[in-house]
């Protein structure tokens, strides 16, 4: 009966050994998965997810502004990208400015009058020399360069708080390309040619049915003869202006 006895009590504390043991388990397993205002931060967020929602950021403008969508998700508040901040109302609108004209002018919130990008780059000393021309690409200013590093601060400098404008590299500036086409221009008759700039392909671009031996020499003997490209059409009656 004794023995029993002993072997119940022994079976007893063994249970609760048990019981403490799990419990203890349990606390650590908690505290190893914090969870915070029911929500729970994942450190290994797939790259594939990331660059998803980089692909689908962009601009949006709107009545109100500017807002600034990513993966489908409209900013708010404070918000660092591409080493910027930008700051979004509560309704989501950009407190900076949107994209400038290339040519005409534009007003600020203060109601200043901001020039267009090109009188704004030329009025800069030394920068004529390194402008080659500018478009728009999908509503995105773009600005070609000789040299991209210093554009790319002259116009920051210019059109602080807007949206950035692209800055992308040629290699013959704007005087360069305007004096060969005004070269090829004056052979326009001869030559039956038609002559225009590209400014996003940094050329300037003969429109001809036929590419003769004549006009290849002409070509040749320009000074920036690099910068002409030949495009073939159909007939000049297809030119293009």
């Amino acid at each position: 009966m004794k023995e029993k006895y002993i072997l119940s009590i022994f079976l007893s504390l063994l249970l609760a050994l048990t019981s403490c043991s799990s419990s203890s388990t349990a606390n650590d397993t908690e505290e190893a998965n914090p969870v915070e205002d029911n929500y729970i931060v994942s450190d290994d967020l797939a790259e594939s997810e990331q660059d998803s929602a980089q692909e689908t950021a962009e601009w949006v403008q709107t009545d109100s502004g500017w807002s600034y969508y990513i993966d489908g998700e409209m900013c708010t508040g404070t918000v660092d990208f591409d080493g910027i901040t930008y700051t979004f109302s509560d309704d989501g609108i950009w407190d900076g400015q949107g994209y400038l004209s290339l040519t005409s002018e534009s007003y600020d919130n203060t109601g200043e009058t901001i020039p267009g990008i090109v009188d704004g780059i030329k009025s800069i000393d030394g920068a004529e020399e390194i402008y080659s021309g500018c478009y728009l690409d999908d509503g995105m200013s773009v600005v070609v360069s000789t040299d991209t590093e210093k554009m790319t601060e002259i116009v920051s400098e210019l059109y602080p708080g807007y949206i950035e404008i692209m800055v992308v590299s040629g290699d013959y500036n704007e005087v360069q390309l305007t004096a060969t086409k005004n070269a090829i221009s004056e052979k326009i008759s001869e030559f039956n040619i038609s002559c225009w700039t590209s400014n996003k392909d940094c050329r300037v671009v003969i429109g001809t049915v036929e590419v003769t031996d004549e006009l290849s020499e002409f070509v040749d003997s320009l000074e920036y003869s690099g910068c002409v490209v030949f495009q073939i059409v159909e007939s000049m009656e297809s030119e293009v202006d």
